[in-house]
């Protein structure tokens, strides 16, 4: 599995989360995986506000937590079909993806030293 902190920034937000790309890298952790059900392809991403430790899968899930349907659906989404392109530490920005804004937030938690 392939893990990377991410700072997800909305409209005066800031969640710090960990996403988790289930992809194997030894047989015991394909064996576990796939009997849970992720794809062997690596195509599920596990997603993880570290200030409450609610996790999910489903990016549609996010407002059974209590956190409306717009950051954390959006946040997941991108997160699932970009991974591989995101850095650990970066900032995914809702308004980016909305085209809200044309210009990503300044990092809050992982401000270049």
């Amino acid at each position: 599995m392939i893990t990377k902190v991410l700072e997800i920034r909305d409209e005066g937000t800031c969640i710090a989360a960990v996403a988790i790309k289930m992809l194997a890298a030894t047989p015991i952790e394909d064996r576990f995986l796939w009997r849970e059900g992720y794809p062997r392809d690596g195509n599920g991403v596990v997603l993880m506000c570290l200030s409450d430790q609610r996790a999910t899968s489903d990016p549609y899930e996010w407002t059974a937590f209590g956190w409306g349907p717009r950051t954390m659906p959006t946040a997941h989404l991108y997160i699932i079909y970009n991974f591989d392109n995101l850095r650990d530490g970066e900032v995914v920005d809702v308004r980016v993806i909305l085209r809200e804004s044309t210009t990503p937030a300044d990092p809050e938690i992982a401000r270049p030293e």
